[in-house]
């Protein structure tokens, strides 16, 4: 094995933008379609097809919403095309509540549509899917 000097790696710097808005449920940025059920400063869904649209401008947006034993999952649309899956599911003695994200979005308006689906985890008790907010970003 030929000797080497050591080198130093390059430096990786990440920026997923500004937090600048918090928009809760009650946010007339979002709207619902289907049967969803006010639950204190949350809305929660329990089965497939309900559908929750956001409308926001930035740069990056995390929904955060309430990850459980008997959470079920959703399809993420942004922009109109599927960009991945929340699940809502997490297990026991953990704690986490962001339950998708996405950065590195050109700056401007965006449509962000989240459609619950009947899929859950295996280990889920449940379909729930509880939204309470997003957390939009600007450009720094």
């Amino acid at each position: 094995m030929p000797r080497q000097s050591p080198k130093p790696p390059k430096l990786e710097q990440w920026n997923p933008g500004i937090p600048d808005q918090k928009l809760g449920v009650k946010d007339p940025a979002w709207t619902w379609t289907g049967d969803w059920s006010a639950d204190k400063a949350a809305m929660a869904a329990d089965g497939a097809g309900r559908e929750a649209t956001l409308k926001f401008n930035g740069v990056a947006v995390a929904i955060i919403g309430r990850l459980n034993q008997e959470g079920g999952r959703a399809d993420i649309y942004l922009d109109g095309k599927k960009v991945g899956v929340a699940d809502a599911y997490i297990v026991e003695n953990t704690h986490d509540n962001a339950l998708w994200h996405t950065y590195g979005l050109k700056p401007g308006a965006h449509t962000l549509r989240l459609v619950t689906t009947a899929d859950a985890d295996p280990r889920s008790k449940g379909r729930k899917v509880t939204l309470e907010r997003a957390i939009v970003y600007r450009a720094p």
